[in-house]
């Protein structure tokens, strides 16, 4: 696994520019990717690339909390892109067809971006998940311990397939959380997504990598 420790989140934001490349890449949600969105959407490559959710909450794109809704406020319509609208996740079987039309079966996603909440969780799989030993499933239908409930994800098996995977993590409330990933405690979903995969790259800002 690569660490790449930044002082900040716009560090990470430019840097990770700079990695963009797709042509296929899978997002993640929540305050991180809605941060990093930002600095993107004024780069002209964007409009050369497919956007896909690593994962999406089971809500209408108008109610609150649809990740694909925020990306599209804060990155798509700002890029010139608003089409990517039209890759909204709305169940497994959806987008599992979805992503299939895009990049064919097995899917092979060409970069995807992964966050880590603060149970550990990553995309919509989460600690103590039966699908956690299930490595043959590209995308699932699961529950979060927080509303909304229902989710709909990659499964591990499409995450370790990406050409290329990146893990973003910032903040000191994370801290502890990055040293048991580093410590490799697999009861973490997100241990799980980055020792299935060739070579992840992580992203630390100084306060979660504890310094």
């Amino acid at each position: 696994m690569q660490k790449i420790i930044l002082d900040n989140l716009e560090e990470i934001g430019q840097q990770t520019l700079e990695m963009l490349k797709g042509p296929i890449v899978a997002l993640s949600g929540g305050s991180t990717y809605k941060a990093l969105l930002r600095f993107w959407a004024a780069h002209e490559k964007v409009k050369s690339m497919s956007f896909f959710p690593v994962d999406e909450r089971l809500v209408g794109f108008d109610e609150e909390g649809n990740n694909w809704r925020v990306a599209y406020d804060n990155f798509f319509v700002p890029a010139g892109i608003p089409e990517q609208k039209d890759h909204l996740a709305t169940g497994a079987e959806q987008f599992e067809a979805l992503l299939k039309e895009e990049v064919g079966d097995p899917i092979v996603i060409d970069q995807v971006f992964l966050g880590m909440g603060d149970d550990g969780h990553t995309a919509s799989l989460f600690p103590g998940g039966e699908y956690l030993d299930d490595h043959e499933v590209a995308v699932l239908e699961t529950t979060s311990p927080k509303p909304p409930f229902p989710r709909v994800s990659l499964g591990l098996k499409s995450i370790w397939a990406a050409s290329e995977l990146i893990v973003v993590i910032p903040g000191a409330n994370k801290a502890s959380l990055v040293q048991r990933l580093l410590d490799g405690d697999t009861s973490l979903p997100i241990t799980l997504a980055v020792q299935g995969h060739p070579d992840p790259i992580l992203f630390l800002d100084r306060a979660a990598a504890g310094e």
